[in-house]
């Protein structure tokens, strides 16, 4: 069935910006979080978006933003692929990690595939929608923090890590979007706390959570400190001892 250009431009304008141009329309792509108009849609049909490097035929863009394909295109493997018109399709989705309020109402998840890649979905109230335009970016747990307001709270690199440490009794976070993805405002969540802060064994880890230390530390929100797990252990999950990750937050108060 022929797609007509028309609604889909009405879809997208439902869902972010679109401008018209000479030959087309320049669009804030609704499939990362974008913040320029980094996608175009060609009169002839076609699409690309500069940003996520995603694109193809009218019908496949249809689709993508009627949320008929479970498993949009992701990146192409290559610059031929992606000037044929070819796309490597996500694998298979082995987890969701959804985001919530401080109710507990969600506003939006981190999916995971394998191979190992991740995207982004918003809650729209009725749905999923891919990307995060619009959407409030919080803390992993934040009704969890929320609920007990003068606990302890872990941070962590990833949702898995987190997901662990609060199966067993420990009020764990992390930030969405993995290291180097701070946010001033993610701070007011964590106002008057003891925060222990794990990274994982990395130079982006340790410098990721040692910026949020000073950061937390600094403007007197919290008082956060960093403990490291064993060298031979590239993150909480791999470790997986979490009786010990316990002795080593006692270890850390003061």
């Amino acid at each position: 069935m022929k797609v007509d250009i028309y609604q889909v431009i009405a879809k997208l304008k439902s869902l972010t910006s679109v401008t018209e141009i000479k030959d087309g329309w320049k669009v804030v792509c609704p499939f990362h979080d974008d913040h320029n108009p980094s996608m175009k849609v060609w009169l002839n049909g076609g699409w690309y978006c500069m940003g996520c490097q995603k694109g193809g035929s009218l019908a496949l863009l249809d689709e993508m933003l009627g949320g008929a394909l479970p498993n949009y295109p992701s990146t192409p493997s290559s610059s031929r692929q992606r000037s044929s018109g070819k796309w490597q399709e996500l694998g298979t989705q082995t987890a969701e990690y959804i985001y919530r309020d401080e109710s507990g109402s969600p506003l939006f998840k981190v999916c995971r595939y394998t191979p190992k890649s991740f995207r982004q979905m918003r809650w729209t109230g009725s749905g999923w929608k891919w990307g995060l335009r619009g959407v409030r970016r919080v803390l992993y747990n934040l009704h969890l923090i929320a609920k007990y307001p003068t606990a302890k709270v872990v941070m962590c690199e990833g949702e898995k890590d987190a997901d662990l440490l609060t199966k067993h009794g420990i009020l764990a976070t992390t930030t969405p979007m993995g290291a180097g993805k701070w946010r001033a405002e993610y701070g007011e969540s964590l106002r008057g706390r003891t925060v222990i802060l794990i990274p994982d064994n990395d130079e982006v880890g340790v410098l990721h959570m040692t910026s949020i230390v000073t950061y937390l530390n600094k403007n007197k929100i919290a008082d956060a400190r960093v403990v490291r797990i064993p060298n031979q252990y590239k993150d909480v999950s791999e470790w997986g001892e979490v009786e010990k990750i316990k002795d080593l937050m006692k270890g850390a108060e003061r």
